[in-house]
Protein backbone atom coordinates (compact mmCIF):
# COMPACT_ATOMS: atom_id res chain seq x y z
CA UNK A 1 0.00 0.00 0.00
CA UNK A 2 2.84 2.36 0.91
CA UNK A 3 4.63 1.41 -2.29
CA UNK A 4 1.54 2.24 -4.35
CA UNK A 5 1.21 5.62 -2.64
CA UNK A 6 4.87 6.35 -3.31
CA UNK A 7 4.50 5.56 -7.04
CA UNK A 8 1.41 7.76 -7.32
CA UNK A 9 3.13 10.59 -5.48
CA UNK A 10 6.20 10.25 -7.72
CA UNK A 11 4.03 10.40 -10.82
CA UNK A 12 2.28 13.57 -9.61
CA UNK A 13 5.60 15.24 -8.75
CA UNK A 14 7.01 14.25 -12.11
CA UNK A 15 4.08 15.79 -13.96
CA UNK A 16 4.33 19.00 -11.94
CA UNK A 17 8.07 19.36 -12.37
CA UNK A 18 7.95 18.31 -16.00
CA UNK A 19 10.44 15.46 -15.70
CA UNK A 20 10.65 14.00 -19.26
CA UNK A 21 10.94 10.42 -18.06
CA UNK A 22 7.68 10.61 -16.14
CA UNK A 23 5.53 13.09 -18.07
CA UNK A 24 6.71 12.34 -21.63
CA UNK A 25 7.81 15.88 -22.53
CA UNK A 26 9.71 16.25 -25.79
CA UNK A 27 13.43 17.02 -25.60
CA UNK A 28 15.81 18.34 -28.29
CA UNK A 29 17.28 14.86 -28.52
CA UNK A 30 13.85 13.26 -29.01
CA UNK A 31 12.97 15.90 -31.63
CA UNK A 32 16.19 15.15 -33.53
CA UNK A 33 15.44 11.43 -33.47
CA UNK A 34 11.88 12.12 -34.61
CA UNK A 35 13.20 14.33 -37.40
CA UNK A 36 15.27 11.48 -38.80
CA UNK A 37 12.18 9.27 -38.85
CA UNK A 38 10.23 12.00 -40.68
CA UNK A 39 12.90 12.26 -43.35
CA UNK A 40 12.51 8.54 -43.95
CA UNK A 41 8.74 8.94 -44.27
CA UNK A 42 9.27 11.59 -46.94
CA UNK A 43 11.68 9.34 -48.81
CA UNK A 44 9.05 6.60 -48.71
CA UNK A 45 6.39 8.96 -50.10
CA UNK A 46 4.31 9.02 -46.92
CA UNK A 47 3.76 12.78 -47.15
CA UNK A 48 0.59 13.02 -45.07
CA UNK A 49 2.04 11.50 -41.90
CA UNK A 50 5.29 13.38 -42.46
CA UNK A 51 3.48 16.70 -42.75
CA UNK A 52 1.33 16.14 -39.66
CA UNK A 53 4.40 15.47 -37.53
CA UNK A 54 6.56 18.15 -39.16
CA UNK A 55 3.80 20.66 -38.48
CA UNK A 56 3.94 19.87 -34.77
CA UNK A 57 7.71 20.25 -34.79
CA UNK A 58 7.70 23.58 -36.63
CA UNK A 59 4.98 25.04 -34.37
CA UNK A 60 6.84 23.99 -31.23
CA UNK A 61 8.41 27.09 -29.60
CA UNK A 62 11.23 24.83 -28.35
CA UNK A 63 12.08 23.47 -31.78
CA UNK A 64 15.76 23.64 -32.68
CA UNK A 65 16.26 27.28 -33.83
CA UNK A 66 18.75 26.18 -36.47
CA UNK A 67 16.55 23.40 -37.85
CA UNK A 68 13.05 24.86 -37.66
CA UNK A 69 13.55 26.52 -41.06
CA UNK A 70 14.27 23.14 -42.61
CA UNK A 71 11.19 21.73 -40.87
CA UNK A 72 9.13 24.51 -42.47
CA UNK A 73 10.52 23.83 -45.93
CA UNK A 74 10.00 20.08 -45.71
CA UNK A 75 6.46 20.53 -44.41
CA UNK A 76 5.49 22.91 -47.25
CA UNK A 77 7.03 20.48 -49.72
CA UNK A 78 4.78 17.76 -48.30
CA UNK A 79 1.74 20.02 -48.80
CA UNK A 80 2.74 20.57 -52.40
CA UNK A 81 3.08 16.83 -52.92
CA UNK A 82 -0.37 16.34 -51.40
CA UNK A 83 -1.83 19.04 -53.69
CA UNK A 84 -2.71 21.11 -50.64
CA UNK A 85 -0.85 24.24 -51.73
CA UNK A 86 -3.68 26.45 -50.45
CA UNK A 87 -2.78 25.50 -46.86
CA UNK A 88 0.81 26.73 -47.11
CA UNK A 89 0.20 30.42 -46.39
CA UNK A 90 -1.66 29.93 -43.10
CA UNK A 91 0.83 27.31 -41.89
CA UNK A 92 3.86 29.41 -42.83
CA UNK A 93 2.55 32.53 -41.09
CA UNK A 94 1.74 30.49 -37.98
CA UNK A 95 5.34 29.26 -37.84
CA UNK A 96 6.61 32.82 -38.33
CA UNK A 97 4.49 34.05 -35.40
CA UNK A 98 5.87 31.36 -33.09
CA UNK A 99 9.51 31.98 -34.07
CA UNK A 100 9.40 35.72 -34.88
CA UNK A 101 12.60 36.35 -32.88
CA UNK A 102 14.58 33.70 -34.78
CA UNK A 103 16.33 35.41 -37.71
CA UNK A 104 17.25 32.11 -39.31
CA UNK A 105 13.59 31.08 -39.43
CA UNK A 106 12.61 34.48 -40.85
CA UNK A 107 15.27 34.01 -43.54
CA UNK A 108 14.01 30.51 -44.35
CA UNK A 109 10.40 31.73 -44.47
CA UNK A 110 11.37 34.52 -46.89
CA UNK A 111 13.05 32.04 -49.21
CA UNK A 112 10.03 29.78 -48.85
CA UNK A 113 7.80 32.62 -50.08
CA UNK A 114 10.04 33.08 -53.12
CA UNK A 115 10.09 29.39 -54.04
CA UNK A 116 6.38 28.59 -53.54
CA UNK A 117 3.93 28.65 -56.45
CA UNK A 118 2.78 32.24 -56.97
CA UNK A 119 -0.32 31.66 -59.09
CA UNK A 120 -3.83 31.12 -57.77
CA UNK A 121 -7.47 32.20 -57.82
CA UNK A 122 -9.61 34.78 -56.07
CA UNK A 123 -12.82 33.12 -54.89
CA UNK A 124 -15.34 35.01 -52.73
CA UNK A 125 -12.74 37.68 -52.07
CA UNK A 126 -10.11 35.25 -50.78
CA UNK A 127 -6.86 34.15 -52.42
CA UNK A 128 -6.44 30.42 -53.02
CA UNK A 129 -2.85 29.58 -53.87
CA UNK A 130 -2.38 26.92 -56.51
CA UNK A 131 -4.93 25.30 -58.78
CA UNK A 132 -8.51 24.97 -57.65
CA UNK A 133 -11.52 23.05 -58.86
CA UNK A 134 -14.31 25.29 -60.01
CA UNK A 135 -11.92 28.04 -61.08
CA UNK A 136 -12.27 31.68 -60.13
CA UNK A 137 -10.49 34.90 -61.05
CA UNK A 138 -6.91 34.06 -62.04
CA UNK A 139 -4.29 36.14 -60.22
CA UNK A 140 -0.65 35.88 -59.25
CA UNK A 141 1.21 36.86 -56.08
CA UNK A 142 4.67 37.34 -57.62
CA UNK A 143 5.10 40.92 -56.42
CA UNK A 144 3.15 40.38 -53.20
CA UNK A 145 5.30 37.37 -52.24
CA UNK A 146 8.45 39.36 -53.00
CA UNK A 147 7.35 42.19 -50.71
CA UNK A 148 6.40 39.77 -47.92
CA UNK A 149 9.81 38.09 -48.29
CA UNK A 150 11.51 41.50 -48.08
CA UNK A 151 9.51 42.30 -44.94
CA UNK A 152 10.78 39.11 -43.30
CA UNK A 153 14.37 39.78 -44.37
CA UNK A 154 14.19 43.34 -43.02
CA UNK A 155 12.70 42.01 -39.77
CA UNK A 156 15.61 39.59 -39.46
CA UNK A 157 18.29 42.21 -40.23
CA UNK A 158 18.88 43.69 -36.72
CA UNK A 159 18.81 40.19 -35.20
CA UNK A 160 21.24 38.75 -37.74
CA UNK A 161 23.77 41.57 -37.33
CA UNK A 162 24.06 40.68 -33.63
CA UNK A 163 24.88 37.04 -34.35
CA UNK A 164 28.46 35.87 -33.84
CA UNK A 165 28.38 33.58 -36.89
CA UNK A 166 29.46 36.25 -39.37
CA UNK A 167 29.89 33.78 -42.22
CA UNK A 168 26.22 32.77 -42.01
CA UNK A 169 25.17 36.42 -41.70
CA UNK A 170 27.08 37.15 -44.90
CA UNK A 171 25.19 34.39 -46.68
CA UNK A 172 21.92 35.83 -45.38
CA UNK A 173 22.81 39.28 -46.75
CA UNK A 174 23.67 37.81 -50.13
CA UNK A 175 20.27 36.10 -50.14
CA UNK A 176 18.67 39.43 -49.19
CA UNK A 177 20.33 41.02 -52.23
CA UNK A 178 19.02 38.27 -54.51
CA UNK A 179 15.45 38.76 -53.29
CA UNK A 180 15.73 42.51 -53.90
CA UNK A 181 16.84 41.78 -57.46
CA UNK A 182 14.07 39.23 -58.06
CA UNK A 183 11.76 40.13 -60.95
CA UNK A 184 14.10 43.02 -61.72
CA UNK A 185 15.98 41.43 -64.61
CA UNK A 186 17.03 42.95 -67.94
CA UNK A 187 13.44 43.65 -68.97
CA UNK A 188 12.37 45.29 -65.71
CA UNK A 189 15.54 46.82 -64.27
CA UNK A 190 13.74 50.17 -64.22
CA UNK A 191 11.89 48.95 -61.13
CA UNK A 192 15.13 49.21 -59.14
CA UNK A 193 14.76 53.00 -59.29
CA UNK A 194 11.80 52.77 -56.89
CA UNK A 195 11.81 52.08 -53.18
CA UNK A 196 9.54 49.17 -52.27
CA UNK A 197 7.18 50.06 -49.41
CA UNK A 198 7.80 47.44 -46.73
CA UNK A 199 4.92 48.64 -44.57
CA UNK A 200 2.12 47.42 -46.85
CA UNK A 201 1.58 44.39 -49.06
CA UNK A 202 0.53 45.12 -52.65
CA UNK A 203 -2.61 43.63 -54.12
CA UNK A 204 -2.61 40.50 -56.27
CA UNK A 205 -1.88 41.05 -59.96
CA UNK A 206 -4.29 39.75 -62.62
CA UNK A 207 -3.36 36.77 -64.77
CA UNK A 208 -0.68 34.13 -64.44
CA UNK A 209 2.12 36.67 -64.66
CA UNK A 210 4.66 37.10 -67.42
CA UNK A 211 8.15 38.43 -68.00
CA UNK A 212 8.61 41.48 -70.17
CA UNK A 213 10.77 41.69 -73.25
CA UNK A 214 14.23 42.99 -72.42
CA UNK A 215 14.57 46.66 -73.30
CA UNK A 216 17.26 49.25 -72.85
CA UNK A 217 18.82 50.09 -69.52
CA UNK A 218 17.03 52.93 -67.68
CA UNK A 219 18.39 56.48 -67.89
CA UNK A 220 18.11 59.60 -65.75
CA UNK A 221 16.71 63.02 -66.72
CA UNK A 222 19.94 63.86 -68.59
CA UNK A 223 19.83 60.63 -70.60
CA UNK A 224 22.71 59.00 -68.71
CA UNK A 225 22.60 55.38 -67.49
CA UNK A 226 21.26 54.87 -63.98
CA UNK A 227 23.91 53.57 -61.58
CA UNK A 228 22.98 52.28 -58.16
CA UNK A 229 25.41 53.60 -55.58
CA UNK A 230 25.91 52.20 -52.09
CA UNK A 231 24.20 54.17 -49.25
CA UNK A 232 25.60 54.50 -45.73
CA UNK A 233 22.85 52.34 -44.21
CA UNK A 234 19.95 50.19 -45.35
CA UNK A 235 17.50 52.75 -43.98
CA UNK A 236 19.22 55.56 -45.93
CA UNK A 237 18.62 53.87 -49.30
CA UNK A 238 16.37 55.84 -51.64
CA UNK A 239 15.83 53.02 -54.15
CA UNK A 240 15.76 49.22 -54.22
CA UNK A 241 18.91 49.41 -56.31
CA UNK A 242 20.71 51.13 -53.44
CA UNK A 243 19.32 48.60 -50.98
CA UNK A 244 20.71 45.86 -53.23
CA UNK A 245 24.18 47.43 -53.39
CA UNK A 246 24.22 47.90 -49.61
CA UNK A 247 23.41 44.23 -49.04
CA UNK A 248 26.18 43.19 -51.42
CA UNK A 249 28.76 45.33 -49.66
CA UNK A 250 27.64 44.15 -46.22
CA UNK A 251 27.83 40.53 -47.35
CA UNK A 252 31.53 41.06 -48.01
CA UNK A 253 31.99 42.82 -44.66
CA UNK A 254 30.53 39.90 -42.73
CA UNK A 255 31.85 37.08 -44.90
CA UNK A 256 34.92 38.01 -47.00
CA UNK A 257 34.91 34.51 -48.49
CA UNK A 258 31.75 35.39 -50.41
CA UNK A 259 33.53 38.23 -52.20
CA UNK A 260 33.66 36.20 -55.43
CA UNK A 261 29.91 35.50 -55.24
CA UNK A 262 29.28 39.22 -54.79
CA UNK A 263 31.52 40.01 -57.76
CA UNK A 264 29.59 37.54 -59.88
CA UNK A 265 26.18 38.97 -58.98
CA UNK A 266 27.28 42.52 -59.72
CA UNK A 267 29.17 41.53 -62.88
CA UNK A 268 26.08 39.68 -64.12
CA UNK A 269 24.04 42.82 -63.57
CA UNK A 270 26.55 45.01 -65.42
CA UNK A 271 26.71 42.57 -68.31
CA UNK A 272 22.92 42.33 -68.65
CA UNK A 273 22.51 46.09 -68.46
CA UNK A 274 25.53 47.49 -70.25
CA UNK A 275 27.07 44.67 -72.30
CA UNK A 276 27.59 45.24 -76.03
CA UNK A 277 25.17 42.37 -76.72
CA UNK A 278 22.31 44.63 -75.59
CA UNK A 279 22.46 46.33 -79.00
CA UNK A 280 20.78 43.24 -80.46
CA UNK A 281 17.67 43.68 -78.31
CA UNK A 282 16.07 46.16 -80.65
CA UNK A 283 16.98 44.94 -84.05
CA UNK A 284 20.70 45.66 -84.21
CA UNK A 285 21.82 42.18 -85.24
CA UNK A 286 25.55 41.87 -85.61
CA UNK A 287 26.60 41.53 -89.24
CA UNK A 288 23.02 41.61 -90.61
CA UNK A 289 22.40 45.29 -91.18
CA UNK A 290 23.56 47.54 -93.99
CA UNK A 291 26.17 49.98 -92.74
CA UNK A 292 27.80 52.78 -94.67
CA UNK A 293 31.53 52.26 -94.03
CA UNK A 294 32.36 55.69 -95.40
CA UNK A 295 30.83 57.35 -92.31
CA UNK A 296 32.32 57.20 -88.86
CA UNK A 297 30.07 55.64 -86.26
CA UNK A 298 31.30 55.53 -82.70
CA UNK A 299 28.13 54.00 -81.30
CA UNK A 300 27.67 50.95 -83.48
CA UNK A 301 29.02 47.44 -83.69
CA UNK A 302 31.95 48.43 -85.88
CA UNK A 303 33.31 50.71 -83.13
CA UNK A 304 33.85 47.97 -80.57
CA UNK A 305 37.55 47.75 -81.35
CA UNK A 306 37.97 51.38 -80.28
CA UNK A 307 36.54 50.92 -76.78
CA UNK A 308 38.67 51.92 -73.82
CA UNK A 309 39.19 49.83 -70.68
CA UNK A 310 35.99 51.01 -68.97
CA UNK A 311 33.99 51.93 -72.07
CA UNK A 312 31.04 50.13 -73.59
CA UNK A 313 28.37 50.59 -76.23
CA UNK A 314 24.95 49.54 -75.01
CA UNK A 315 21.27 49.80 -75.76
CA UNK A 316 19.72 52.26 -73.32
CA UNK A 317 16.08 53.22 -72.99
CA UNK A 318 16.77 56.22 -75.22
CA UNK A 319 18.81 54.34 -77.82
CA UNK A 320 22.31 53.01 -78.44
CA UNK A 321 24.98 55.01 -76.67
CA UNK A 322 28.71 54.87 -76.05
CA UNK A 323 29.77 55.73 -72.51
CA UNK A 324 32.30 55.07 -69.77
CA UNK A 325 31.35 53.07 -66.69
CA UNK A 326 32.05 55.10 -63.52
CA UNK A 327 33.88 52.31 -61.76
CA UNK A 328 37.57 51.76 -61.04
CA UNK A 329 39.09 48.97 -63.06
CA UNK A 330 37.34 46.59 -65.46
CA UNK A 331 34.62 46.05 -62.83
CA UNK A 332 33.48 47.98 -59.82
CA UNK A 333 35.03 45.54 -57.40
CA UNK A 334 38.14 44.06 -58.96
CA UNK A 335 40.01 43.47 -62.17
CA UNK A 336 39.50 40.42 -64.31
CA UNK A 337 43.16 39.51 -63.78
CA UNK A 338 42.84 39.31 -60.00
CA UNK A 339 39.70 37.19 -60.37
CA UNK A 340 41.35 34.72 -62.73
CA UNK A 341 44.29 34.15 -60.36
CA UNK A 342 42.12 32.22 -57.92
CA UNK A 343 40.79 28.82 -59.13
CA UNK A 344 37.75 29.26 -56.88
CA UNK A 345 36.96 32.58 -58.51
CA UNK A 346 36.99 31.52 -62.16
CA UNK A 347 33.28 30.82 -62.16
CA UNK A 348 32.65 34.22 -60.62
CA UNK A 349 34.66 35.87 -63.36
CA UNK A 350 32.58 34.30 -66.13
CA UNK A 351 30.27 37.29 -66.80
CA UNK A 352 33.14 39.75 -67.13
CA UNK A 353 35.27 37.27 -69.10
CA UNK A 354 32.31 36.85 -71.49
CA UNK A 355 32.09 40.63 -71.86
CA UNK A 356 35.82 41.18 -72.44
CA UNK A 357 36.06 38.16 -74.73
CA UNK A 358 33.17 39.47 -76.83
CA UNK A 359 34.84 42.85 -77.10
CA UNK A 360 38.20 41.30 -78.09
CA UNK A 361 36.59 39.10 -80.73
CA UNK A 362 34.69 42.11 -82.00
CA UNK A 363 37.93 44.05 -82.32
CA UNK A 364 39.44 41.21 -84.32
CA UNK A 365 36.39 41.00 -86.57
CA UNK A 366 36.46 44.74 -87.10
CA UNK A 367 40.00 44.54 -88.48
CA UNK A 368 38.91 42.17 -91.28
CA UNK A 369 38.21 44.03 -94.57
CA UNK A 370 34.52 44.06 -95.46
CA UNK A 371 32.81 44.31 -98.81
CA UNK A 372 31.05 47.61 -99.49
CA UNK A 373 27.25 47.56 -99.22
CA UNK A 374 25.63 46.48 -102.50
CA UNK A 375 22.09 47.50 -101.62
CA UNK A 376 20.72 44.05 -102.40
Amino acid sequence: MKALRFLCLSGIVGMVLGIPALCGAATPESNDAQRKQLHKLIQQGNYKDAYDRLRKLALDPDDNPRLVGDDLNRATNCLQRLNRVNEIDAFREAVIEVHKDNWRLLWAAAQNYMSTQHQGYIVAGEFHRGRKRGGGRVVNAVERDRVRALQLMAQALPLARQDDNHAEVGNYLLSFASILLNHRGPGEAWRLQYLTDLNELPDYDPGWGHSRRAGGAPVDAEGNPVYHYTPETFEAAKTDGQRWRWCLEQAIEFNPRRKSAVRKQFADFLLNQFGVQTMARRGWVFGRMQTDDTKEDESGTYALHTLGENETIAQLATGIKRFTLPFAGPTSLTSSRSISRSPRSRTSATPWVRWTSWRRSSRTAASIPRRPATGK
